[in-house]
């Protein structure tokens, strides 16, 4: 049963919002968790508030939603969705609009908006919010149905999916997803372990993945992975085959089919081995690109700098890599070769942990440097940052 918590629209900067509560010496900074763009001019930002205490203590963390027009270099129009106790999980920390008007900030909990942004819904939901993906209309949402004692204890708990086909209005399911599947920590997955969990094809097809740091299957190589062609009511195994003991894996699907998945080992100390694999025939089979071999002792391939998080494929040539404490790589022959972009992150510590492409040649990210973001125009070559104002 789904209930709705309304959330006030108050358009106010984010800097007035109880500045006075911290005392005393309380510092106030704000930064973007997520972007979203309908085009390269207009989008929406994600922004979370702190109040820090004179002795250093977090007080209370509260999310905004604001608007861009000029490609992310100023927010406005703040929409305040709610406040949280900053040493726990916060509200939720990723965005995604359908392209007619109907919002999504999930994970773990999960806001609507049905009026491009202005009012923003709180939905009651039976589980913990892992992930949405939109493509018109259609809303497929995953759920992990956990208790509170399997969350505080990390244990294995089902993920179900739910549908909507009218932009999140109406919901039916949830509907019980293959596979072991696992309780999502409140602080989430640690930086190393990236994983894409859903990729839409269209309407009625989609992939779904379990990573190995999930299933307990790491020294396997191999991530499991399902495939439905009639919108989740039957699904298909089919396995990415990597070249590498993994840990995590991405994958991004080419608007002409191709299929990339991004493997990568455990992390140390700011590294992770990684492997390049691509399927032409919908991950039925899966031929080893660049990177590391199972049969290496030890791998500094050109993929092997900073942790996995980040793979998007907009176009069957041109792929882009990146995660924390990693540089933004960019390949133009499929993977085979890459190109690390220097000045694309502000120090060693940062990254690129979302990129969203409109075409093959302009795409927009967000870093994980204070309201860092990075556009290129030219399908990669050349990459320009800039940070973004949020209040």
């Amino acid at each position: 049963m789904r209930s709705r918590v309304v959330v006030a629209a108050s358009l106010i900067i984010a800097v007035t919002f109880i500045a006075s509560m911290g005392g005393a010496g309380a510092s106030t900074s704000r930064y973007l968790t997520s972007i979203w763009f309908s085009s390269p001019a207009n989008g929406y930002g994600a922004v979370v508030q702190t109040i820090t205490a004179a002795s250093g203590t977090s007080l209370a963390c509260t999310d905004y939603i604001g608007r861009t027009s000029d490609g992310g270099r100023r927010f406005r129009n703040f929409t305040r969705i709610g406040t949280w106790n900053c040493a726990h999980a916060g509200g939720a920390t990723a965005l995604t609009f359908d392209g007619a008007g109907d919002g999504f900030f999930y994970g773990p909990n999960l806001y609507e908006s049905h009026d491009a942004g202005t009012m923003w819904s709180r939905v009651r939901t039976s589980g913990r919010v892992v992930d949405i993906s939109t493509i018109g209309r259609s809303v497929w949402m995953i759920e992990a149905l956990c208790t509170p004692q399997e969350v505080a204890r990390n244990a294995t708990c089902p993920l179900k999916m739910q549908q909507s086909s009218d932009g999140g209005r109406t919901w039916s399911g949830p509907a019980a997803l293959p596979g072991t599947s696992s309780a999502f920590p409140a602080a989430g997955a640690a930086p190393a372990a990236g994983q894409t969990i859903l990729t839409r094809l269209d309407q009625r097809r989609g992939v779904y993945s379990i990573a190995p740091w999930v299933t307990g299957s790491v020294r396997s190589g191999r991530v499991q992975t399902w495939v439905t062609n009639n919108a989740g009511r039957s699904w298909v195994r089919r396995d990415i085959t990597c070249a590498i003991p993994t840990m995590s894996e991405m994958m991004a699907v080419s608007p002409s089919g191709v299929w990339t998945a991004v493997c990568a080992g455990g992390p140390n100390t700011g590294s992770q081995e990684k492997s390049v694999v691509r399927s032409t025939n919908q991950g039925r089979t899966w031929t080893f690109v660049t990177g590391c071999l199972r049969s290496q002792p030890s791998c500094s391939g050109p993929l092997s700098v900073g942790y996995l998080g980040v793979l998007s494929a907009p176009s069957a040539g041109l792929l882009i890599e990146s995660g924390m404490r990693s540089p933004l790589r960019v390949s133009h022959n499929g993977g085979r070769t890459w190109t690390s972009i220097n000045g694309a992150v502000s120090d060693s510590g940062d990254g690129v942990v979302s990129i969203q492409f409109f075409g093959s040649r302009e795409g927009l990210g967000l870093t994980s440097s204070s309201n860092l973001i990075v556009h290129t125009a030219d399908g990669g070559v050349q990459w320009q940052t800039y940070r973004a104002r949020v209040g």
